[in-house]
């Protein structure tokens, strides 16, 4: 798969509440990365730094395999049929798969609760969009 630093999509909430609590990410490579996560409402593939929140910051331990980044500072609370954004940024880079510019903002992927859709991967924060990507790795929610 491809690789950044970051990677910006959102997540629409189909018939009830979902609260996300933490993501897994893959690391580009094994070891220490500072990660950030960044969240606000809408669809925040628009690559714009307004109005997000920081909701986590710390040093994790990340390899090849999917390792949780820990909980956020908050739960993120998604209502019905609301979309959501959220960045994840890690400064010693994450996987994600490359996505199609056509099917950007679209869904790749769902569960029973939720849809994520194509986002954009940025190899510095909220800078140089590096092309079309879907998020990989798990998503921790109730």
């Amino acid at each position: 798969g491809a690789n950044a630093k970051g990677i910006m999509f959102s997540i629409k909430a189909f018939d009830k509440d979902v609260r996300f609590t933490s993501f897994d990410v893959v690391g580009k490579k094994s070891g220490s990365s500072q990660c950030k996560v960044y969240t606000r409402p809408g669809d925040g593939s628009d690559g714009d730094i307004n109005g997000w929140e920081l909701i986590l910051d710390r040093s994790v331990t990340i390899g090849g395999v999917p390792s949780t980044l820990g909980s956020f500072d908050r739960d993120v609370a998604v209502a019905p049929d609301a979309l959501q954004a959220f960045y994840i940024y890690c400064d010693k880079g994450m996987l994600y798969q490359t996505g199609e510019v056509e099917n950007m903002g679209k869904p790749f992927d769902s569960t029973g609760s939720f849809e994520i859709n194509v986002g954009i991967a940025t190899k510095k924060l909220f800078e140089q969009n590096v092309g079309f990507g879907q998020f990989r790795g798990g998503i921790r929610y109730y």
